[in-house]
């Protein structure tokens, strides 16, 4: 699309409904965490129906909310995107090109970049905090997290002590 998404919704605050401009103002507020997000989150957060967002997007020029995550991917860059979209476009990519393996690198330490600047988020240190300050941590992780939830526990036990792993 010519126009950048960012570009888009500051101009659709100017006619749009009320609904409009409430998903407008949120995903301005949120362009980030967008492509984490689905039309249904966006409308339980906002207290709006599913099918109001995907009339937003239409708006806009997008066939749904998918295609404006899409568009976004392109106007933001170096994000962080959902692993299934990236593992997708990598395969692609290498069919493609031998160059996929290049990009594929790219995209991980884009996003480990986006995971420092998390660390400088309030969020982040209010987790940290309450980490800290538990007598007792339980960290679950069902299927695909599983051994992600299992290196947690295991890089905080050497931190502190009463740390599980929830399995079962």
């Amino acid at each position: 699309m010519s126009q950048p998404i960012k570009q888009r919704l500051e101009s659709s605050l100017q006619n749009a409904s009320a609904s409009g401009r409430k998903i407008a103002t949120y995903m301005l507020g949120n362009l980030h965490e967008l492509p984490f997000q689905t039309a249904a989150s966006i409308a339980e957060k906002l207290g709006i129906s599913e099918s109001s967002v995907g009339r937003f997007c239409r708006a806009l020029g997008y066939e749904h909310f998918k295609a404006l995550k899409h568009d976004l991917k392109n106007d933001l860059g170096d994000g962080p995107w959902l692993v299934g979209d990236r593992l997708q476009e990598f395969r692609q990519q290498r069919r493609e090109s031998e160059e996929g393996a290049s990009r594929s690198f790219e995209l991980e330490v884009a996003a480990l970049v986006r995971v420092h600047e998390y660390s400088h988020t309030p969020l982040w240190h209010s987790v940290a905090q309450r980490l800290s300050e538990r007598r007792k941590i339980f960290v679950a992780g069902f299927q695909t997290e599983r051994g992600i939830a299992l290196c947690m526990v295991h890089l905080l036990q050497y931190l502190r002590d009463g740390v599980h792993a929830v399995d079962g």
